[in-house]
């Protein structure tokens, strides 16, 4: 039975009312919930998401942890809404730029616990991964994909380049042709597409999604932490916690 472990509402400095986290023996989870803003990705909630991570990976009893989020939308990415009535373009690009470098800061912190080799993480990707959004799954180590999610990187509309570990990231997993048609011409891909481009591991029905990240996840319970630590910190030799030490 799952009981509650770091839950909706402040606990310490790590509750935060867009994040429900559950326990259920070494499987831990986490939802964004922020259903209303399209699970949009806040200065605020990128903390909050890092300590649970930090406490969880701290946790010898935790072996993997699933993200998932509530609502159609896995995540529209930074939160833009401090935007919003800026109608002029390169007002709205003057003021996103610090905007977005805090936010590039926050998320960095978390892409490190995520990539490090403390914990296993799936991604239950339930619809669209936008910019930040999209990132957050590719740092997971497995995702499972709804039919109908859409991906992409709209940061260079937006006028601000991508971070160089995000930009190395994209590289790692898909070359350099792919990463610049992602994150130069902000080109969207289906699910289907990244299936075949092998950067999601499974495409599914959104109600299956559940189904397949529990059966992932069970299946690396039962295996060895150690064994598993150590074949993926070897796994993420080029994108580990030094590769997120550049955050610009």
């Amino acid at each position: 039975m799952t009981t509650p472990y770091l839950k909706d509402g402040p606990v310490g400095t790590i509750g935060h009312t867009g994040l429900i986290c559950t326990r259920d023996g070494p499987v831990a989870a986490i939802k964004l919930n922020r259903p209303d803003k399209r699970n949009a990705l806040d200065e605020a909630i990128l903390i909050a998401l890092y300590e649970i991570l930090d406490v969880l990976r701290q946790d010898s009893d935790v072996k993997v942890v699933v993200m998932s989020a509530a609502g159609a939308v896995f995540s529209a990415g930074a939160d833009i809404s401090p935007l919003k009535g800026i109608i002029d373009p390169t007002e709205r690009r003057r003021a996103f730029a610090p905007l977005g470098m805090r936010i590039s800061d926050r998320l960095a912190d978390v892409m490190k616990l995520l990539t490090a080799p403390d914990i296993l993480t799936i991604a239950e990707v339930n619809g669209s991964a936008v910019g930040a959004g999209w990132l957050l799954a590719m740092g997971c180590d497995f995702r499972v994909t709804a039919e109908d999610a859409q991906f992409w990187f709209p940061e260079i509309e937006l006028g601000r380049p991508v971070s160089a570990p995000t930009a190395e990231l994209v590289v790692a997993h898909l070359g350099p042709a792919i990463a610049k048609e992602i994150l130069l011409l902000a080109r969207r891909y289906n699910a289907d597409e990244l299936l075949r481009m092998r950067m999601v591991n499974r495409v599914l029905p959104s109600g299956q999604l559940a189904g397949a990240s529990r059966e992932i996840a069970c299946r690396l319970a039962g295996l060895d932490k150690l064994a598993l630590s150590v074949v993926k910190q070897r796994i993420n030799a080029n994108i580990n916690e030094g590769f997120w030490a550049r955050k610009s």
